[in-house]
């Protein structure tokens, strides 16, 4: 809005989020940062690695819902799983990028291929 000077740069933008670790999380946050909706898509079968194996851990214990670093990447994102082997899962990640701006890819997994994400 020409004036408000609240309104943020990317606002109603929105950007689908198939990456994993730090490349495409930074982007992700950073574009969330500046107002775009950002919406995460991960699979129960290949979880972000900052899930699980980097520290912090809230209580130094590990666990899929308890790693500070996938935290700091994604305390912006909205997060969707979705099993990409389900026919119906990929029509709706298919259905989501269709509706969304740009996509962030990095390292896509096996699932991920084979469901044509990567050419979406």
């Amino acid at each position: 809005m020409k004036g408000d000077s609240t309104a943020k740069a990317l606002a109603g933008i929105r950007v689908m989020e198939f990456a994993v670790f730090a490349a495409g999380p930074l982007v992700g946050k950073h574009l969330a940062e500046h107002g775009a909706e950002v919406i995460r898509v991960e699979s129960r079968q290949s979880l972000d690695g900052f899930r699980v194996h980097y520290p912090p851990f809230k209580d130094n214990r590990p666990g899929i819902e308890r790693g500070g670093s996938y935290a700091l990447f994604n305390d912006q994102v909205l997060n969707v799983t979705l099993d990409l082997k389900n026919p119906k899962a990929v029509l709706l990640a298919h259905q989501l990028i269709s509706r969304s701006a740009p996509a962030i890819k990095v390292n896509p997994d096996g699932a991920q291929l084979n469901a044509g994400l990567d050419r979406s």
